[in-house]
């Protein structure tokens, strides 16, 4: 969840879809990106809550960043044919268990679509926070792609997984 006086890049990357949803919903008023969740954030995300059915509460939840994201690739005109997902931290560091972000939030999600295909992978809570289920998850995808098995997101497992994910996902459309 993001909310008032939060400062960090899963911020700016909200802010980032609020502005390009702005470009096509005049409704909700244009953001700067700047990464600090401050009032002018806050009445961009109740004004996006409301135009969406969603309680204007100000409070980007798991609902309103699914949602957001959803209207963001609308809004570029991608829909939901392939998904890029790039975290620059993985150029020298790892997602692991014990972490909480907004990408692992995003990856639970994409984890638990190739649930669909891969019968042994277990359904997750996308709630962000990287704990032994997800790891497990990860590991079943690096074992699949004979990856090293250790749990962790390395940039090569994170290309296995979005990798599945483009392929599954193009095959149905």
């Amino acid at each position: 969840m993001y909310n008032i006086d939060d400062k960090n890049a899963a911020v700016f990357e909200v802010q980032r879809y609020l502005r390009e949803i702005s470009r096509v919903h005049n409704e909700i008023p244009c953001v700067t990106p700047d990464g600090i969740y401050d009032n002018k954030t806050k009445e961009c995300v109740k004004a996006f809550q409301a135009q969406n059915g969603l309680e204007a509460t100000g409070i980007v939840d798991n609902k309103t960043f699914d949602l957001l994201y959803k209207e963001y690739l609308s809004a570029l005109g991608v829909g939901e044919v392939c998904l890029f997902l790039l975290p620059d931290k993985l150029e020298s560091q790892k997602i692991q268990n014990g972490e909480v972000s907004i990408t692992v939030l995003i990856i639970q999600g994409i984890l638990n679509s190739l649930g669909i295909i891969y019968d042994d992978l277990v359904y997750l809570e996308t709630d962000g926070i990287y704990g032994a289920k997800t790891e497990d998850a990860v590991k079943h995808i690096q074992e699949i792609h004979s990856l090293k098995t250790d749990g962790k997101i390395t940039r090569d497992t994170l290309n296995a997984i979005i990798s599945d994910y483009n392929y599954f996902k193009n095959k149905d459309t």
